[in-house]
């Protein structure tokens, strides 16, 4: 009984998460209320605050989760895969995906930003706690680099996903899928002849 309580909180808070985001994405933080998330998750105001203080912890509950997320498709791949190459591929899968679903790599950019925009203090403590989990996963999987190595290849891989993306995103034609992967490649290969002159 207790679990299928737990379980319950848990989907309800994932659907507050997912609501914020969404409403987020798609009509700007302007109409990101606490009355909105609730009509959109189809709960009351008290039953958001038993879960959340804020808009903005509910936006960035929904960024950790999919952190957490992105963290297990890591997992996946073979020990050897290079850091860089692991985040190409799951920048180039995140493409595949429809990029207007909240839960999608474009979207998660996006919602950065707006996390950014409205809850700067907010924003790096809840990135940083997010990726924890990553970074000890890594440094599990690569035992031979340093705590160090391991942020800095995941903080530069990262970074040239999203500079490639952002970069692709901001042309005339957006909605062309295969130009963004080839964006995120090439900006793979500068970053790899970077490394590896």
């Amino acid at each position: 009984m207790c679990g299928l309580r737990e379980s319950k909180k848990a989907a309800t808070r994932a659907t507050l998460a997912r609501a914020a985001a969404t409403i987020a994405l798609r009509e700007g933080v302007e109409k990101l209320t606490v009355v909105a998330i609730t009509e959109a998750a189809g709960v009351s105001q008290r039953t958001f605050h038993n879960y959340f203080s804020s808009r903005e912890e509910a936006l960035s509950f929904f960024m950790s989760e999919r952190i957490h997320a992105l963290a297990n498709r890591m997992r996946e791949f073979p020990a050897d895969t290079p850091i860089p190459d692991a985040v190409e591929l799951i920048a180039v899968e995140g493409l595949k995906v429809d990029t207007s679903d909240p839960g999608s790599f474009v979207s998660l950019m996006k919602l950065g930003q707006i996390v950014e925009m409205i809850a700067p203090t907010m924003f790096p403590h809840a990135v940083i706690n997010s990726l924890k989990p990553i970074i000890d996963e890594l440094s599990t999987l690569y035992p031979e680099r340093s705590l160090f190595e391991v942020k800095l290849l995941l903080d530069v891989s990262a970074t040239t996903a999203r500079v490639a993306m952002e970069s692709h995103f901001e042309q005339d034609r957006p909605e062309d899928r295969e130009a963004a992967i080839e964006k995120v490649h090439l900006a793979f290969e500068i970053l790899r002849n970077r490394i590896n002159p």
